[in-house]
């Protein structure tokens, strides 16, 4: 695979499945333990998230919390996972590990394209917070 390049010390049946000492990856690791929670979470929540996640919480109390809850653990976390197994296991990246049958063809492409809609949805949101956080430091005695 593109991921790493090893070479083969032993090739005996036994040590088949284990990675020899002379293994060098060529994708790079994570500086820290918690880089990769980190980094998921850059990825998975943002302000607009948060924002919203506040909102409803107000408008709808305790019930949306106990939903949010269980949607969760029942879906959110399982699929997390399961996709971030998929690419550690298979060694990819988002268009190569839904290759490995052909009815999960487009799903890569699919998720590539919703994440591109979603950010360029997204930072309406961030932009406008930029503009007000810039505006917050003028007073009435400043021009533009």
């Amino acid at each position: 695979t593109l991921s790493s390049v090893c070479v083969r010390v032993d090739s005996s049946f036994e040590d088949a499945y284990e990675m020899p000492r002379t293994c060098q990856s060529a994708l790079g690791q994570w500086p820290h333990g918690l880089s990769s929670v980190l980094a998921s979470l850059g990825c998975t929540l943002g302000l607009f998230n948060i924002s919203r996640f506040a909102v409803l919480s107000v408008q709808f109390g305790a019930n949306f919390f106990l939903q949010f809850l269980i949607m969760s653990l029942l879906v959110g976390i399982p699929l997390f996972t399961f996709h971030v197994s998929l690419g550690q296991l298979l060694a990819a990246g988002t268009m190569d590990m839904w290759r490995i049958s052909p009815i999960f063809q487009g799903v890569g492409i699919a998720l590539l394209v919703s994440q591109a809609l979603l950010g360029i949805y997204s930072i309406v949101g961030v932009s406008w917070m930029f503009i007000y956080f810039r505006d917050s430091f003028i007073t009435k005695q400043d021009i533009y």
